[in-house]
């Protein structure tokens, strides 16, 4: 399912300052209020710019969202060259201060393209999602450890953006591949594997076209980079 930016129903009270490129005179008036709604927002207009520096992010405009209880900063919307077009969405959590979410839009600024996900507590990635812009779905969705930040799983997708091409599970302290399974377009299982790591050995198992039936095995010793092949029912083959 796709992600729409949603235009918040709020009062805004929009402090608009100046935009730092050496003019003395602001091109905006302060405190420009609009009303639009039966709450208030407080939010920070402001364009980036620096003196003597590159212009910030190709001169984009930034909106900041504080949260009434704390003061905190709670969102902030950046905008392409100053158009309507977003850029990109960081949501922070208002008690910790911490990156909870950012979010990137694709070139059209109204189809997102990718969202990173944080803990609010310790500020580690946990999740990053890209999204197949094209044909809906997702191209990939990678898990992390929220203690530490070592990836968990990695979940890719076929063109489609629906049908999963393969899961791979890690190790959540070390961030070592465990085990993975792999799929075909038609949603069958196609193979999967499973490190041992005590024996540096990684075992893959291939199935049949209906994905149930087991056809060979494969040993991979990580030590002398040799491959042995077996039967289901533990045979050596003669697998070229």
């Amino acid at each position: 399912m796709r992600i729409s930016p949603i235009t918040p129903k709020y009062n805004y009270s929009i402090s608009k300052q100046p935009n730092f490129n050496g003019d003395k005179k602001s091109n905006y008036d302060k405190n420009e209020s609009i009303s639009s709604g039966p709450s208030q927002k407080t939010i920070d207009f402001i364009k980036a710019f620096s003196r003597n520096a590159r212009s910030l992010a190709n001169n984009e405009v930034s909106i900041k969202e504080y949260d009434f209880q704390t003061g905190n900063l709670k969102r902030k919307t950046v905008y392409k060259n100053g158009s309507t077009n977003i850029h990109h969405i960081d949501d922070f959590d208002p008690k910790t201060g911490n990156l909870i979410k950012h979010t990137l839009y694709y070139k059209d600024g109204k189809t997102i393209l990718s969202e990173t996900k944080y803990d609010r507590i310790t500020g580690n990635r946990i999740k990053d999602i890209s999204y197949n812009v094209l044909l809906g779905g997702f191209d990939f969705i990678e898990e992390f450890n929220s203690e530490n930040g070592q990836r968990t799983k990695l979940t890719w997708y076929y063109e489609d953006g629906k049908t999963i091409k393969f899961i791979d599970n890690y190790n959540p302290v070390t961030g070592d591949f465990i085990n993975g399974t792999n799929y075909r377009k038609d949603g069958t299982l196609s193979s999967s594997s499973v490190e041992y790591p005590d024996e540096k050995m990684n075992i893959t198992t291939y199935y049949d076209n209906e994905g149930k039936t087991i056809t060979y095995l494969e040993s991979y010793n990580e030590v002398t980079h040799t491959h042995q092949f077996f039967s289901p029912d533990d045979k050596p083959l003669d697998i070229k």
